[in-house]
């Protein structure tokens, strides 16, 4: 059994931010050819016990729960841990998607271990759990690579808390397609199956 944690914040307001981009990659497994249903459609459906949306699906032969956090970015540790409290799960088991402002846009890393790079998400679930021996999917949401301060049309700088919370530009959304495209099966390609998840960067050429 395999635990996906898409991290974002709930709400319409911030659909399709640059901090919602794990939403929309187990959004995108959820819809995937070679995924099952478990339940009668591959939908998410809101769980209170566990403060989030779940998609409960089967990826070559594996049970696998597809999880959005309702708890905001910042508390996503909560619903993490109660999920593999209840279904007694292993750190192992576990496989978090975020967004990173250090990676550009068209580029996912995986990582088998390690700190948080300042992400919040990623920080209340290592401290939550008191670990950061799981996998995590960073996928890249920078414009421009290792720049933290965004620079607007004005040649204004843009405070890194407004930057991931801003709408992909139209000129990006085709790359933001493809980088989706490419995390989901990168994840896929491991789940269920003997291959195992290893420290790696794919990018979109």
């Amino acid at each position: 059994m395999k635990l996906i944690i898409g991290l974002g914040n709930p709400g319409t307001e911030y659909q399709k931010t640059r901090h919602n981009v794990g939403y929309l990659v187990v959004e995108k497994i959820a819809t995937d050819k070679e995924v099952s249903a478990v339940d009668s459609e591959n939908k998410f459906i809101q769980n209170m016990k566990f403060d989030a949306d779940v998609c409960n699906i089967q990826a070559k032969g594996e049970k696998v729960f597809l999880v959005k956090p309702n708890t905001f970015m910042n508390l996503s540790g909560k619903t993490v841990s109660a999920m593999m409290q209840f279904y007694k799960l292993d750190i192992s088991d576990l496989i978090v998607v975020s967004d990173d402002v250090d990676i550009p846009l068209g580029q996912v890393r995986i990582r088998l271990e390690g700190s948080s790079g300042g992400h919040n998400g990623l920080q209340n679930i290592i401290d939550t759990l008191g670990s950061d021996q799981f996998v995590r999917v960073r996928v890249g949401i920078s414009d421009k690579i290792n720049n933290l301060q965004e620079i607007d049309k004005k040649e204004n700088l843009i405070d890194t808390k407004d930057y991931v919370l801003s709408q992909f530009t139209a000129r990006e959304v085709p790359l933001l397609n493809k980088v989706v495209d490419l995390a989901a099966n990168e994840i896929l390609d491991c789940v269920g199956s003997n291959d195992q998840f290893r420290a790696l960067t794919r990018e979109i050429v």
